[in-house]
């Protein structure tokens, strides 16, 4: 609540009550000191009469006068008693019952939350607190530590029996968890822990009366010991006077931030004569540690005491010499040696000038650690140390300056005798040689030697580093490191003098300078020597007393065995290692210099097997004795093959030519295992060819080969592509080589149809390439000469062709798209191949279901091709198209096949469909247009009201279109089904509504002829009745008209078989037409009726009797009928007669549409029973739709019975039910199709004819299972068409009455089936009779009671098949039930009824067997069935569900046998849970897992997972914010508020940011849950009310998301579908979300950063798509949400509505709106949904071009849905949302609670209340999902409703609370833990149970007086004080005081009036018996009147004039 002044209406009757209204003035929150005084204890909340009811208050520091008062029935006299501590206890007694007030004021103010409110009971007596015990360290006084548990005992076993109540509060009135348990022997274990150091009370009451020594007082150890103080601020000897310090304080580990304090002061003598307190300074760092500062004055003992929540800690206080001021940074020392001399003096100075006046004291430790005697002189600037030295080592000397040390103080300085370098000795490896760039050390030792100064220095190759490190014993450590190998020369000098050996020869070498190579480094032959070389010349000598070998050479085999290597030294710096490996595999070879790796080492050689080199095989010219020529290269081969190849390198080949010189060698691996060798000799003669491998010589190497001069063009060859064919504008390639061929010209000639361009290129191998580019295509010859010779196969021939390119061939054409082709229908594309080439094409259509199969194509011969393919099976399809063996650009071709037609995609239009207008009587047409849907069967099916048929003429255009023209014969609605391959088009069935044409009363008939026979027609004069206006929702009274009419009449038969005209003159009627239709004696139509225009403003109707018997004629024109129809004739054997007195009154023929599922597959026989018991043949018409006509011609008035079997079993709904009355005049009539049968969701219609009935009102009811909209329209003829749509299947019962009376046959039973025809109610349910004596079931209810319910359940009458009143009900248990039937409200004869139920016929679902094989395994796509038989089972109901991945649409049919047929057909494979339940119990085996196999439905699947962190905790007094998109909504129309944990709401703010986003921010006042709601328009939008938590987050998970947006409502194609996902009280997870659909929607995702995030997706396919978020795996409340995407919008984005009146609407009143087209071309459509669900067409009236009316008439109160459409597609903004009524109930304000919210027991009622109070009247809507179904029972209580609940099986429940539509409540779901054993009897299945409760408005209540209560009171008495009595300051509080203590009961008013206008506030305080302080604050100057009255008199003094300046 804000502060300000609030205004209190008290009312009663309407009325206010005396001095209402009221004004409060609620004041701003207390601050200090008063907020710092905290009171609490039992005596504030309760207390009994008789015993003192105690409270204790905690000052915690503030200063100020504490008051207590106490209102209440009696006087209670206060105690109190001061603690000593800051704190008191007060106690009060109270003699009477009742509420009372406690204030507690601090300086007459109020502390926060006083007055404190106590209900005071009387004494029950039955106990005596008195002698409760209570012990232990719980209650002692420094007994409990602080963080650690501690315990009390209460003996209760001799006090009797009252409720314990047990409180710990510490002293700021923090309340402390206390854990009681109850030890079962009167006694009882409390347990607490307190978390802060700080003064806890422990209350203990019983029956409400504290017990003896309660409340009990404790301290908590453990703080102050715990409290850590540190910093110079304590220090000894570190704090400087007149300087600032400061210390820290810690107390962390003491329990936390609190009251500190901190005393520093100096002793006696120090600052004056006495002890003085320094000002000290405490800063609380936030952190749990406080910074204090100081500054102390002079010099001297100080004492620092801390204590921590007023205990002073352990080390207080703490003791300090303060250190005078100076500057230890002037302090130095000057003529200190490092290194002096034994037995010398030594003498240094201190300088201490400019550092001020201090003591300076030194002393010096020897290194035994004898302090050595020490001189110290003043000197001018300081002062003088010196001292003797007597032994050698160090000194340390320490040297402080007014107690301090001085800077570098210790100082250290050596003691040293005489130098004698001869004692030194030096020695390490590094004097030797080392690697380099690798130090080498060695150690010098001079401990012996005396002082002197130690030098070192190296000679060498290169400079080298020195590294020299004093050991501090006398020796030191030194290194080296050269750069390059060589002697270096160490010199090491002691006193300027060598020491002994020094200069040392050092020897530096480097191994990474070693070379080794060699086969034993590169592969070895197993049992062969593996030799290497190894070369060290450049890398030094390697030191020989270095300990190791200078080259060592080590191998391991694979197997790790060691293997020797011989290594022999060449003298000379290289060496020669051999190894003889014996294993295959790798060997590791380690070869080391001076102990150092060589480069490459270790190295790992491969050891194969050793070569066979007699299998090697060397051919070729190149070894030949002869025939190698001069200057050409020479060639031959090794062949290796015989062994599997040559290792690489292995082969060695070598050429010596006459002169001795080696000739260069070319080896070219094969890689078949053989190898060429190539040479080129360049001089005549013998030449060595030596061959190896292995170093073996191989073949008969080495061969002697003669070079000669010469050539040989045999010897040449030529090869390649372009020798044999080609492209016209390519290079053709080809190659000549000459190898071996000796020396001479190459000469190359190509000849053809082109000159053809050519190159040759030398390879340099003794081959050449040569191109050459033909222009035109043909045969070419190639030469090729050598030396003038042709070599072999010259001349070559080649044929070139022109180049075939098939990425330049195009294909396209409607059988490539992708939006598909059309299965059975051909498919056709072209392709193009104009500029590819000449090719052959080949075409493959690839299906995804069946075989592949060649297109046919057609050669057009202009290199354009036709193809065609006859696509068979739905699905993906491919279509491969190759030119020249190649894929053509874009191919393969993805399409996909397309069901052969597709009813969607038909387009239908013309005059013939326009809704209203159409002319009745004369032809209309209209135009299907099916080019774009596939190639199917047309089927239109046109009928009237009463389902009768019309048939239309359909002409086939030949371009895919159709002429449809019909003639409507009635004026009324028709309906047209257009239907493409038995589908429905779009907006199809579309229903029209045809107008009269001309006038029917101006018609007669002029004549009749049979044959050749005129017969005669009588007119008679008649008179008629015209009804009035029929009401459609509510009884309407009617008004008749009187007119005189003439009618004829046909007076004699016709013959059979004989031609019949009747003559109809319509000359005077205007335009129109005559229309007619005979009915035959058996109900059926007379087929051939003809009606001839005769031009002349005559019509002839012929037809021909094709029986004897009674027909009827109907004649109508312009659609209304004639006068005096309709006619009788009477057709007999025979020339015609007169017959017309003895024929019977006409009974009406009956004619019905019934639908048959299976309808043309099976044999259907029907049945008709007359009321005389007697059974008639009906005539039955199969319409090949799905659906049969009956026709029958009754002979009895009556109720009828009609069964109608269909394979032998009863068709859904039959056997059925109709009334048979007559035509006759005068009698008011009902019939047609509604009131027998109907479908759910569909209209159900039927006729009422009123004709000459005279006036009456027509009322209409139908009751059944659900609500059914009626609607009634007068057909303007007599007659009206009545339509009811029931929404769920069942029993319907068809009231019908006219002038208060039920009309024939009235009230109809009508069976409502579900969409599939398939029948409601399975199982099996008890009918019995009732002895009821009345028939009017109308009248009647009943209700019916079980043996152990009290509570009456509603149950439903219904005649029985023998025709006796009923019931039909399922017994739930044995024993007597009483069914109690009423009319008007009271029993009927024998009411109520008893049936008794025995055992056998309670329903036992262990007793039902379930088979078949669809409870084990189905295929997707494909139905499954199983049976159900419950023969045996007793009477219950049949539940049947599946869960899995897909919904599988399940049918039940009833075989009527006690057996069921269950079918289901699941759309997708996977695991499925299939649920089947009697009388709400599973059957044995159930929950059945069936396993679906197959493909599933195709639809694509789009899915993002992303991590959710846990939002940040939100604190009390932080800005909180919530972030929202609403696309489509306006900054203006949106509000936000804000509910805290006490359901106090205020408003919160709403910033609007870019593209329909917004913040809510709003600044909480304490912790706890809070209830968010923003409204749009007054309307909550998606996902609101929201929770919003303050403080730490409960229990998160994925039921604490939220997600809405339009996104998971509706879609469109290509725009993006978005919503919001809210989950910041979820706590950290995976966010995963999912999109199915017939296409792939990419999904974008924007983390707002606030604990929601902003989700879109894009669809790109229209129809029905999935979205479905999870968190943590897990569905959230409402997932998965079905959304349909529409296709693209187009021109409907440009339409707007004006005009809307979205709220104040009332029912029964019509609205309106307007809807403009903006330039949009096409036309509109609207329907207005009811909150009940009902639809009705709204009526659009075009007042302009592209402007509309809209007018709509809403019949409920609540939110209405108002669907605009332009086209097919909704316009924006629609559906629009309009109230109608009052104000919806609020979600947002309604609140739960209770232990069934939190967890339960199973087995155990548990139960929890819905708060609805001030949230409007609304649904609320309570499902409980979990393991196991609960029976909810949902009463009504003063504060909303109270749900209770039994849970069976232990797990997780989720409630779900919705109040008002589809928006959850705060918190909603619940998540409730059920634990305990499983009394469910099945797990791991899923139930849900769900309650709706039409809730009605709650409100708080308060308790209003009638009259004033009578006071005693004498305002004579009264006194007051105070300046506020006279003066008064602007803007300044005065005060003043009244005392009526002895002044007797009434009430203070005060009242100020001022010079213009009164005294904004006055606020008057009670501050207890009878005392009041007032205070007020004035405004402006001037003089003032103010007026105090006690009850209605004055007091002393008033009126009072107060002056303000």
């Amino acid at each position: 609540m804000k502060p300000g002044r609030y205004i209190i209406n008290i009312t009663y009757g309407k009325e206010h009550v005396s001095k209402s209204p009221f004004t409060v003035t609620v004041g701003p929150q207390a601050e200090a000191p008063v907020s710092y005084v905290k009171a609490y204890g039992p005596g504030l909340e309760s207390g009994v009469v008789g015993f003192p009811c105690v409270f204790t208050v905690e000052t915690n520091g503030a200063v100020g006068a504490l008051g207590f008062s106490i209102e209440g029935p009696s006087e209670a006299e206060i105690k109190c008693v001061d603690n000593g501590d800051g704190s008191c206890e007060v106690s009060y007694f109270p003699t009477q019952a009742g509420e009372y007030a406690i204030h507690v004021t601090c300086d007459d103010e109020d502390i926060v939350y006083s007055p404190f409110m106590a209900q005071i009971i009387p004494n029950p007596g039955g106990f005596d607190a008195s002698k409760v015990k209570a012990f232990g360290k719980g209650i002692e006084k420094d007994g409990p530590q602080l963080n650690q548990p501690v315990e009390f005992i209460i003996d209760t076993r001799a006090a009797g029996h009252a409720p314990l109540k047990v409180s710990v509060c510490d002293q700021y009135s923090n309340d402390i968890p206390v854990e009681i348990k109850d030890n079962g022997d009167g006694t009882f274990t409390c347990i607490y822990t307190a978390p802060r150091p700080v003064k806890h009370t422990v209350n203990v009451t019983f029956g409400a009366v504290a017990i003896p020594n309660s409340p009990f007082r404790v301290e908590i150890s453990g703080g102050a010991e715990k409290v850590k103080v540190y910093g110079p601020g304590i220090e000894p000897e570190k704090v400087i006077s007149t300087e600032t310090t400061t210390f820290t304080v810690d107390v962390t580990e003491a329990g936390g931030p609190g009251p500190i304090y901190v005393a520093v002061k100096s002793a006696p003598g120090v600052n004056g004569k006495e002890e003085k307190e320094i000002k000290s300074n405490i800063k609380d760092n936030k952190d749990g540690t406080y910074t204090i500062t100081y500054t102390p004055e002079a010099p001297g003992k100080y004492a620092v005491a801390v204590g921590y929540h007023g205990k002073p800690i352990p080390q207080s206080p703490i003791y300090l010499d303060v250190q005078p001021k100076i500057d230890l940074s002037k302090v130095y020392i000057d003529g200190l040696e490092e290194k002096v001399t034994v037995n010398q003096v030594v003498e240094f100075d201190v300088i201490t000038s400019g550092a001020g006046e201090a003591p300076l004291k030194c002393s010096i430790k020897a290194p035994s650690g004898v302090y050595t005697e020490v001189i110290v002189d003043e000197t001018v600037d300081g002062y003088g140390v010196s001292f003797t030295p007597t032994e050698e080592g160090e000194y340390v000397i320490e040297i402080t300056f007014a107690n301090k040390p001085i800077n570098k103080s210790p100082f250290k300085t050596v003691a040293v005798p005489g130098a004698d370098p001869t004692k030194c000795r030096a020695y390490g490896p590094g004097l030797k040689g080392s690697h380099v760039k690798i130090p080498a050390n060695f150690t010098i030792e001079t401990g012996k030697a005396g002082t002197g100064a130690l030098g070192v220095t190296i000679e060498g190759p290169s400079e080298a580093k020195i590294d020299c490190k004093d050991n501090g014993d006398g020796s030191c450590s030194a290194s080296y490191v050269a750069n390059d190998i060589g002697v270096y020369n160490v010199n090491i000098t002691f006193a300027d003098q060598h020491i002994p050996g020094s200069p040392f020869k050092a020897k530096v070498f480097d191994a990474s300078k070693v070379v080794a190579t060699g086969p034993g480094l590169e592969m070895a032959r197993a049992n062969e020597p593996a030799d290497v070389d190894i070369d060290t010349t450049k890398a030094g000598a390697v030191p020989s007393d270095l300990g190791e070998a200078p080259l060592t050479c080590s191998v391991l085999s694979p197997t790790n065995q060691p293997i020797s290597c011989d290594i022999d030294d060449n003298k000379d710096g290289t060496f020669d290692a051999s190894y003889y490996p014996k294993e295959l595999g790798p060997h590791t070879v380690d070869i080391r210099y001076g102990g150092y790796p060589i480069p490459k080492t270790p190295i790992k050689v491969p050891v194969k097997p050793a070569i066979d080199v007699s299998k090697i095989n060397v051919y070729g010219s190149g070894i030949e004795p002869k025939g190698v020529f001069l200057d050409s290269t020479a060639e031959f081969t090794v062949d290796a093959k015989g062994i599997g190849g040559l290792p690489e390198d292995a082969l060695k080949c070598a050429v010596t030519n006459p002169f001795g010189n080696k000739l260069e060698t070319a080896i070219k691996d094969n890689k078949d295992g053989t190898y060429n060798v190539s040479y080129a000799p360049f001089e005549e003669g013998i030449h060595k060819v030596d061959v190896e491998v292995a170093s073996k010589p191989v073949g008969k190497s080495p061969y002697n080969v003669g070079v000669v001069r010469g050539s040989n063009a045999a010897k040449c060859k030529a090869y390649g592509p372009g020798l044999e064919s080609g492209n016209t504008h390519k290079p053709c390639n080809f190659t000549v080589e000459t190898k071996g061929a000796g020396t001479g010209g190459l000469g190359l000639a190509v000849e053809g149809p082109s000159e053809a361009k050519m190159t040759c290129k030398d390879n340099k191998d003794g081959t050449c390439s040569v191109e050459y580019w033909p222009t035109k295509p043909g045969d070419y010859e190639i030469q090729i000469k050598f030396a003038d010779q042709h070599i072999p196969g010259s001349p070559f021939h080649s044929t070139i062709e022109d180049i075939v390119d098939p990425t330049k061939v195009k294909a396209s054409g409607p059988g490539l798209e992708r939006a598909g082709v059309r299965a059975a229908a051909p498919a056709t594309f072209t392709v193009d191949a104009t500029k590819a080439g000449v090719a052959p094409l080949d075409v493959t259509v690839i299906p995804e279901k069946g075989p592949k199969e060649k297109a046919q194509i057609k050669d057009n011969g202009d290199g354009t091709f036709e193809c065609t393919y006859l696509p068979q099976q739905e699905g993906k399809c491919t279509v491969d198209v190759k030119y020249a063996d190649q894929h053509i650009p874009q191919s393969p071709f993805h399409t996909k096949i397309l069901p052969s037609h597709d009813a969607s995609k038909v387009k239908v239009r013309g005059p013939g469909l326009e809704k209203t207008g159409i002319p009745a009587s004369l032809p209309i047409e209209f135009i299907v247009d099916t080019r774009d849907a596939g190639d199917a069967e047309l089927t239109i099916t046109i009928t009237d009201a009463n389902g009768k048929h019309i048939k239309p003429d359909i002409i086939d255009n030949g371009d895919g279109t159709y002429r449809i023209i019909y003639t409507p014969t009635d004026v009324g609605r028709y309906t047209i089904t257009v239907k493409y391959g038995g589908d429905n088009v779009p907006y199809s069935p579309i229903q029209v509504r045809t107008s009269p044409t001309g006038d029917a009363s101006k018609c007669h008939i002029v004549g009749v002829k049979c044959g050749d026979v005129d017969i005669p027609i009588v007119r008679q004069m008649s008179t008629a009745s015209d009804q009035g206006s029929v009401s459609s929702y509510s009884s309407t009274s009617t008004t008749t008209t009187t007119t005189t009419t003439t009618r004829e009449t046909i007076t004699k038969t016709v013959t059979v078989h004989e031609e019949t005209i009747i003559k109809v003159n319509s000359e005077d009627a205007g335009k129109g037409h005559v229309t007619a239709t005979v009915t035959a004696p058996d109900g059926t139509d007379v087929g051939d009726v003809k009606v001839v225009d005769n031009g002349d403003g005559t019509f002839d109707i012929v037809w021909t009797c094709p029986a004897s018997g009674r027909y009827t004629l109907d004649i109508k024109f312009g659609g209304v009928a004639i006068t005096g129809g309709p006619f009788r004739v009477v057709a007999e054997e025979g020339a015609p007669h007169t017959d017309i007195d003895g024929m019977p009154q006409d009974m009406r023929p009956f004619d019905l549409v019934i639908p048959v599922t299976g309808a043309g597959t099976g044999k259907i026989t029907g049945d008709v029973r007359t009321p005389s018991g007697k059974h008639h043949k009906p005539n039955i018409t199969e319409n090949k739709d799905g659906t049969i006509t009956v026709k029958y011609s009754p002979t009895e008035r009556g109720l009828h019975e009609l069964s109608i079997n269909y394979n032998n079993k009863h068709v859904a709904g039959s056997p059925f039910q109709f009334h048979v009355d007559e035509l006759k005049s005068g009698h008011v009539s009902a019939y047609g199709p509604g009131l027998t049968h109907g479908i759910c969701s569909e209209p159900c219609n039927f006729t009422i004819n009123t004709k000459d009935a005279g006036a009456g009102g027509l009322a209409l009811a139908v009751e059944g299972p659900s609500k059914a909209e009626i609607k009634c329209i007068d057909n303007k003829d007599g007659t009206c068409s009545v339509s009811y749509y029931p929404t769920k299947p069942g029993d319907y019962s068809v009231i019908v009455k006219f002038a208060d009376k039920h009309v024939p046959g009235s009230p109809f039973t009508a069976k409502i089936t579900d969409e599939t025809g398939r029948p409601v109610a399975v199982g099996r349910s008890s009918e019995v009779a009732l002895k009821i004596t009345e028939t009017d079931l109308s009248l009647l209810t009943a209700s019916i009671k079980s043996p152990s319910s009290p509570k009456e359940e509603p149950c439903q009458l219904k005649r029985l098949p023998n025709g006796n009143i009923g019931i039909s009900f399922t017994p739930k248990e044995t024993g007597e039930h009483l069914v109690s039937v009423k009319k008007h409200g009271r029993h009927v004869t024998n009411s109520p009824f008893k049936i008794k139920v025995l055992a056998q016929e309670i329903g036992d679902a262990s007793k039902v067997k379930v088979k078949g094989l669809g409870i084990a395994e189905a295929d997707a796509g494909e139905i499954a069935e199983f049976l159900v038989d419950t023969k045996n089972a007793g009477y219950g109901g049949l539940g049947v569900s599946i869960e899995g991945p897909s919904k599988a649409d399940i049918n039940c049919e009833d075989n009527g046998d006690g057996t069921c047929t269950v079918t289901y057909r699941p759309t997708e494979p996977g695991n499925y849970i299939l649920n089947v339940k009697y009388a709400d119990e599973h059957v044995p085996g159930s929950p059945f897992k069936v396993k679906v196999h197959g493909e599933g439905s195709g639809k694509f699947v789009e899915t993002i997972t992303r991590k959710r962190q846990a939002a940040a905790v939100s604190h009390v007094g932080s800005e909180c914010e919530l972030g929202l998109k609403i696309p489509g909504t306006d900054p203006l129309d949106m509000t936000a508020q804000v509910t805290n944990p006490l359901n106090k709401t205020e408003d919160a703010e709403i910033i609007d940011g870019s593209g329909c986003t917004y913040i809510v921010k709003f600044v909480p006042t304490m912790m706890g849950v809070h209830t968010v709601s923003v409204k749009n328009r007054g309307a909550h939008v998606a996902g609101s009310p929201f929770q919003f938590t303050v403080g730490p987050l409960g229990d998160g998970g994925a039921h604490r998301v939220r997600a809405g947006g339009p996104g998971l409502e509706r879609g469109e194609v290509g725009q993006k579908a978005e919503f919001t996902v809210w989950t910041r009280e979820a706590g950290p997870g995976s966010l995963a979300i999912s999109v199915e659909g017939p296409a792939k929607a990419e999904i974008d995702f924007e983390d707002k950063k606030d604990g929601s995030c902003q989700v879109s997706y894009l669809p790109t396919e229209p129809g029905e798509y999935t979205v479905s978020v999870k968190y943590n795996d897990e569905h959230i409340p409402d997932s998965s949400f079905k959304v349909f995407v529409t296709p693209s919008i187009g021109d409907a984005r440009r339409l707007s509505v004006t005009s809307l009146q979205e709220t104040g609407l009332k029912p029964n009143q019509p609205a309106s709106f307007a809807v403009q087209l903006n330039g949009a071309k096409g036309f509109i459509s609207a329907k207005v949904v009811a909150p009940s669900g009902a639809e009705d067409e709204c009526l659009i009236t075009e007042v302009d071009e592209g402007h509309y009316a809209v007018r709509f008439l809403p019949k409920e109160n609540g939110v209405h849905m108002i669907h605009v459409l332009f086209k097919t597609a909704h316009i924006p903004g629609s559906p629009f949302r309009v109230r109608v009524g009052g104000v919806d109930g609020d979600p947002g304000m309604v609140h739960a609670h209770g232990p069934g919210l939190e967890g339960a027991r199973t087995g155990d009622k548990t139960w929890f209340i819905v708060n609805t109070c001030g949230a409007g009247a609304g649904a609320l809507a309570i499902t409980i999902d979990g393991p196991s179904k609960v029976t909810m029972d949902v009463e009504e209580v003063p504060e909303g409703y109270k749900c209770s609940y039994t849970p069976m099986a232990p797990g997780d429940y989720f409630v779900t609370i919705k109040y008002a539509g589809a928006h959850h409540i705060v918190g909603s779901p619940f998540k409730v833990k059920v634990t305990g054993v499983n009394k469910a009897g099945v797990t791991g299945i899923h139930e849900s149970s769900q309650v709706v409760v039409e809730t009605v408005t709650k409100t708080t209540t308060t308790t209003n007086y009638g009259s004033m209560p009578k006071f005693t009171s004498d305002a004579s008495k009264i006194v007051s004080t105070g300046m506020g009595l006279k003066k008064g300051f602007i803007n300044k509080k005065a005060q003043f005081t009244v005392n009526a203590s002895d002044a007797g009961q009434n009430m203070l008013t005060v009242g100020i009036a001022g010079p213009k206008t009164p005294c904004e506030e006055i606020i008057v305080k009670h501050n207890g018996k009878n005392r009041y302080v007032i205070n007020y604050i004035l405004k402006e100057k001037g003089n003032y009147i103010m007026l105090v009255k006690w009850g209605e008199e004055h007091i002393p003094g008033s009126p009072f004039n107060i002056v303000c300046t």
